[in-house]
C-alpha cells in the first residue's frame, strides 16, 4: 500500500486528499502474454512462473500470475485541511493493512461515518481535537470569520527559494502573470501553490487556479488569461517549448525562467518593501531539528506530534506576519486616494506619492484583478488585517 496524498482545489472551494492503495488477485491458467495485457492495463504482474502439472496423465503447464489492481480513497473537504486529513488518511492506511480485502469497503464506511461527525472548530482560538487510532487530530481554527484556515507548513516556500526568488514569484502573482509551478513530487506543488496564494492574504487569487495538471490537461497552459497551474517536472521541456509567454517556475532546483526569452521583463516589487521583507525573512528558524537539537528524545508519539505542532504554528504566524507586512508596506496609503462616496480610487494621484522607480509595477498592479478586488474591500471599509497593521504601523512609517 502507498500513501500518496495531494491536495487539489475543485471550483475554488473544495480539496481532495488521495490515499491510493492496490488489491492482489492471482489467476492461474495466464500465458505469458495476457500478462503483458493485463500490465499495460493497468495491472501490475508482480510475478509469473510456469508450473508442470499433470492433466489425464499427460503433462502440460500453466501459467500463475499474481496481480496488483490500483484504487483510491479521497477525503473531499471545503476547508484546507491538509495535515489534518493527511493524518486521517494515514490512520486509515493503519486500519487497512490488517484487513482482508472482503472487508476493506466496511471498514471504509465504518471510519466515513466517523470522521463525518466531527465538528469544525468556530472562528477564535479553539481547535477541535480527536482520537483517530493511533494519533490524535488537530483541525485549527481561523484567526476570524474573514482569515484562511491555517493547515499546512508556510515555510515550504522559504526552504525551496532564495529569498530574491520567491520575491520574484510573488511579484509575478500580484501581476497576474501565467505562471506555471513545476516539481518531481506532486505534494510539492500543492503545498508550495497554497502557501504562496497566503501569503498574499488579505488579497485573493481571482483568476484559474489548478496546483496539479495531469499529462492529458497540459492543454489548460494554452489559456490566454492569467493562471497559477502546477505540472511535473517531467513536461517541462515540452510545456517550455509548446506554450509562449509563460514565467515557468522549477520548485525543486528554485529557479524562474521564461517560455519566451532568456530574461524575464517584468517590474520587481518595490525595493524598500522587498529589502524589509529580506530583512524579516533572514530571522525565522525554518529548520526543525537544528532548534529541537537541545531537547531529549521523546518517547510518545502524540507528544511529540504535538511538540512539532505548536514549533509549526508559531512560526507560521512569523511568516504569516512578514508576508503582511510586505503586502502593507507596498500598498501603503491607498485608503487616502479612496472618495467613498462616489466610490472611486484615484490612482493618478496615488501613483505620484510612489517612487519613480516604482511606477511600472504599480501601473501594472492596479489594472489587475486581484487588485480591484482588495479595492473593494478598502471602499467598503473592511477591518481586517491588512487594515489593522497599516494603521497600527503609520506612525512609523511617516517617520
Amino acid at each position: 500500500m502507498e500513501l500518496s496524498c495531494n491536495t487539489t482545489e475543485l471550483c475554488r472551494y473544495e480539496y481532495t486528499l488521495t490515499l491510493t492503495l492496490t488489491h492482489t488477485h492471482s489467476h492461474s491458467n495466464v500465458d505469458s502474454n495476457e500478462c503483458r495485457r493485463l500490465f499495460l492495463i493497468g495491472c501490475l504482474p508482480c510475478q509469473s512462473c510456469q508450473e508442470g502439472a499433470i492433466h489425464n496423465g499427460l503433462r502440460g503447464s500453466s501459467t500463475k500470475c499474481r496481480l496488483y489492481t490500483p484504487f483510491a480513497v479521497c477525503i473531499i473537504s471545503k476547508f484546507r485541511y491538509y495535515n489534518a486529513l493527511k493524518d486521517c488518511l494515514s490512520c486509515l492506511l493503519v486500519l487497512l493493512r490488517p484487513t482482508r480485502q472482503a472487508d476493506f469497503e466496511e471498514t471504509i464506511k465504518e471510519f466515513s461515518a466517523k470522521l463525518s461527525l466531527v465538528p469544525l472548530p468556530p472562528p477564535g482560538q479553539l481547535h477541535v481535537s480527536f482520537n483517530l487510532r493511533p494519533i490524535h487530530v488537530i483541525l485549527p481554527s481561523r484567526e476570524d470569520k474573514d482569515s484562511p484556515i491555517i493547515d499546512i507548513d508556510l515555510h515550504l516556500p522559504f526552504l525551496c527559494f532564495p529569498h530574491t526568488t520567491l520575491l520574484q514569484v510573488l511579484s509575478f502573482l500580484l501581476q497576474e502573470q501565467r505562471v506555471v509551478l513545476f516539481s518531481a513530487d506532486w505534494a510539492r506543488l500543492t503545498l508550495v501553490a497554497e502557501s504562496l496564494l497566503l501569503y498574499l492574504q488579505p488579497l485573493s487569487w481571482q483568476q484559474p487556479y489548478v496546483p496539479v495538471l495531469a499529462r492529458g490537461m497540459l492543454d489548460f497552459l494554452m489559456a490566454p488569461t492569467a493562471f497559477l497551474m502546477g505540472c511535473h517536472i517531467a513536461h517541462f521541456d515540452e510545456v517550455a517549448a509548446e506554450t509562449e509567454e509563460l514565467i515557468l517556475v522549477n520548485v525543486d532546483d528554485g529557479i524562474i525562467q521564461s517560455s519566451w526569452s532568456e530574461t524575464i521583463d517584468l517590474p520587481a516589487i518595490p525595493l524598500a518593501a522587498a529589502e524589509s521583507f529580506m530583512a524579516r525573512a533572514e530571522g525565522l528558524q525554518l529548520h526543525y531539528d537544528l532548534e529541537m537539537c537541545h531537547l531529549g528524545a521523546g518517547t510518545d508519539a502524540n507528544a511529540l506530534r504535538c511538540q512539532r505542532r505548536d514549533w509549526q504554528t508559531r512560526l507560521n504566524t512569523q511568516i504569516q506576519n512578514i508576508a503582511l507586512e510586505l503586502v502593507v508596506n507596498i500598498f501603503r496609503g491607498v485608503q487616502d486616494f479612496l472618495n467613498h462616496e462616489h466610490r472611486v480610487f484615484n490612482s493618478e494621484e496615488f501613483l505620484r506619492t510612489r517612487e519613480p522607480a516604482d511606477q511600472l509595477f504599480y501601473k501594472k498592479v492596479l489594472d489587475t484583478h486581484i487588485f480591484h478586488s482588495f479595492l473593494r474591500d478598502r471602499l467598503n471599509r473592511k477591518r481586517d488585517a491588512f487594515s489593522r497593521m497599516e494603521q497600527n504601523t503609520r506612525s512609523h512609517a511617516h517617520r
